[in-house]
């Protein structure tokens, strides 16, 4: 569940200390947890169907607690501005890829709006689910510029939180984000799951979007 939160799973000190936490409350240790990570991998509908309890429990959670703090609106909105600008959801609903949805080998995305913002760090964002020991996907982002195309390509290796980051020159000027995941090989009961997929920008100041 961890992994399902960007905001955590992004902080590698913080998740460890969230991992600890657990451990230390359930008895158990790093092995066991991967244990049933690689038994939820065979069976990605009961995970699913946990994954939406938590989800429903801690949204009720949270849905008290800012009940009982009651936080001043003119915070809450300019904290709901900036997590906007900052982030741009791609596809936070999750989805699966199947064989049949990999037209060659690949699932490819973009960002639909135009950038037009000088320099700046991008960070591709998604949790992955259903990875197995011999398939590591290649993921390739690209920022294009006007006169060149930045591209970070890196190999997701296990199952969990994965991010992908660009840094542009302060001179040069983003105008499109899109990528791809390729798998190099395909099977038939092959099932992958994706979530909270994303990119989270890093400005000094604000940009601009031209529809």
């Amino acid at each position: 569940m961890i992994d399902n939160y960007p905001a955590v799973s992004s902080d590698t000190t913080k998740k460890r200390e969230w991992l600890n936490s657990i451990f230390k409350k359930h008895k158990i240790k790093q092995a066991d947890l991967d244990t049933s990570l690689a038994w939820y991998m065979g069976h990605l509908d009961r995970y699913l169907k946990i994954n939406e309890k938590l989800h429903n429990r801690f949204d009720k959670m949270h849905a008290e607690l800012k009940r009982e703090n009651e936080p001043d609106k003119d915070t809450d909105a300019l904290q709901k501005l900036v997590a906007g600008e900052n982030y741009i959801p791609i596809n936070e609903n999750g989805f699966f890829l199947r064989p049949y949805d990999l037209l060659q080998h690949a699932y490819t995305f973009k960002v639909d709006t135009n950038l037009y913002r000088y320099g700046g760090n991008y960070k591709l964002q998604f949790n992955i689910l259903g990875i197995e020991t011999s398939l590591h996907p290649l993921v390739t982002f690209c920022a294009q510029c006007a006169d060149t195309t930045f591209v970070n390509r890196i190999s997701v290796e296990s199952n969990g939180f994965f991010e992908s980051s660009i840094s542009i020159p302060p001179m040069q000027q983003v105008q499109k984000l899109y990528g791809s995941i390729y798998f190099s090989s395909i099977y038939p009961s092959m099932t992958i799951f994706i979530n909270y997929f994303g990119i989270r920008q890093d400005f000094p100041d604000k940009f601009v979007i031209h529809e």
